[in-house]
């Protein structure tokens, strides 16, 4: 037998001089191939004993499965050291996406931007997120990649010369607000960088639960007590928004993308996003809606009193010094609007 694992092949049986037939050639799933092999010796074994080839294949075929899961799990424990040393060369890097209000006659006006981390590999490309965050959340490294995150970021806008109002968000987990000292710790940061508060936004993600709603409580309170926001990221596809939303001093929500989709398709319903939107309304939270490609969404979205709209229609995520060229382009002085023009294409 001869077993293909991860593009590895493993032979589980010696071979002879024998000549061998090729019998058996399949896949059990999971990315593991199998190749079964005879010789006369094997045939004469398989007429005389079948109960005991039986048995012998039931033990290959576990044998099999445990070499599978103990490659899989190398490759993952790989990653993870890759993780670590990425995060000690402060190799995730911040990427930018604007975050933008419409303005009184047309056009629009860039409010703020959320932080969206990539990691930058040797080769120098990029690798999303997608693919080491949920790694990061089990393997606990998560913590220490949003502090390290936050203190580029605040190195990058301390920078910038920007209006009274302007944030940048930053993803947070549920774990991070839960402990003791992560208010002060990020209080401090904005002092040492001599930076408003007002300046920073987390917004918090529902991939994981609150394990202590009150613990987390605390620091937000502590938090937006000095001006730094809380938004509730992917509104309505989490674990238990509406019970955060009671508990957690959260001022503002963001609708997921997938309720933006289906907007200006004949089979779009909006009973849900319509239901969000009156109970934003009814609550007093400021909305951003996410996930925006079209001209139609986002004029959709502003008739239905979206506050502050993001997606690729009006930019896609793009590291510091292309983001500061833009502002830069759009005449960034004080109170005047950052203004952006939505992409041609579109």
């Amino acid at each position: 037998m001869v077993v293909h694992v991860n593009d590895k092949d493993i032979t589980l049986y010696q071979r002879n001089e024998t000549p061998y037939h090729e019998i058996y050639d399949g896949n059990l799933g999971q990315n593991i191939g199998v190749k079964l092999f005879i010789n006369e010796e094997g045939v004469q074994y398989l007429v005389g004993d079948l109960v005991s080839l039986f048995s012998i294949l039931v033990v290959l075929i576990g044998a099999l499965i445990a070499v599978g899961v103990e490659l899989n799990q190398s490759d993952r424990k790989g990653l993870s050291g890759l993780l670590n040393e990425a995060i000690e060369s402060n190799a995730l890097i911040p990427f930018y996406q604007p975050i933008v209000q419409p303005i009184e006659g047309g056009g629009y006006r860039i409010v703020g931007a959320e932080v969206l981390v990539r990691w930058l590999a040797s080769n120098g490309e990029y690798i999303p997120p997608d693919t080491f965050i949920p790694l990061a959340e089990q393997n606990g490294s998560i913590d220490k990649i949003t502090d390290q995150l936050v203190d580029n970021v605040l190195d990058d806008i301390k920078t910038l010369s920007l209006p009274k109002h302007f944030f940048v968000s930053v993803n947070v987990s549920p774990s991070y607000l839960e402990k003791t000292d992560t208010a002060t710790k990020l209080l401090d940061k904005m002092a040492e960088h001599e930076l408003d508060p007002h300046l920073l936004s987390l917004e918090i993600t529902e991939r994981t639960k609150f394990s202590d709603l009150n613990k987390a409580a605390v620091c937000i309170e502590a938090l937006t007590e000095q001006g730094i926001s809380i938004k509730l990221d992917d509104c309505g596809t989490g674990y238990g928004a509406f019970s955060y939303l009671h508990i957690l001093n959260i001022d503002t929500i963001k609708i997921d993308r997938m309720f933006v989709d289906g907007i200006g398709l004949e089979d779009f319903k909006n009973t849900i996003l319509d239901s969000i939107l009156a109970f934003a309304r009814e609550s007093r939270l400021h909305v951003v809606a996410e996930g925006i490609e079209t001209k139609v969404q986002a004029e959709y979205l502003i008739r239905s009193g979206v506050e502050m709209l993001q997606g690729s229609y009006f930019g896609d995520p793009i590291p510091f010094h292309l983001f500061k060229k833009d502002l830069d382009n759009d005449a960034l002085d004080g109170d005047l609007p950052l203004t952006v023009r939505p992409i041609a294409s579109r």
